[in-house]
């Protein structure tokens, strides 16, 4: 899903995608926390504010849910939703992309 300036839209993308993989409650609010965080941040940005398109992307593999998100060129992307979630969303940050791993459920 590509967004400009709606981070209500892009939130409750994230947690519809998130209900869609089964992953519901704390798990899937901590993936939207941290999917908001991220996307704030590229809303605020220079090259979005100027007209550039940023981009989301949700998806399931090996029971872990992870959701990308494509900043516009010129945004560089930080690491700052780890420390606030205690590590409950992994974080990795490559230039324009940053991707957010929820691991899979615990089975204790």
């Amino acid at each position: 899903m590509s967004f400009r300036n709606d981070l209500l839209v892009v939130c409750g993308f994230v947690a519809g995608e998130a209900a869609r993989y089964g992953v519901i409650g704390n798990r899937a609010a901590m993936l939207v926390i941290a999917a908001g965080e991220v996307a704030g941040r590229l809303i605020e940005s220079h090259p979005v504010r100027s007209g550039g398109l940023a981009s989301v992307h949700v998806w399931a593999r090996n029971g872990a849910l992870h959701c990308r998100f494509e900043g516009p060129s010129g945004w560089c992307a930080s690491e700052a939703p780890k420390s606030r979630l205690r590590d409950h969303v992994q974080v990795t940050a490559d230039g324009p992309t940053v991707t957010l791993t929820l691991p899979p459920a615990s089975s204790t």
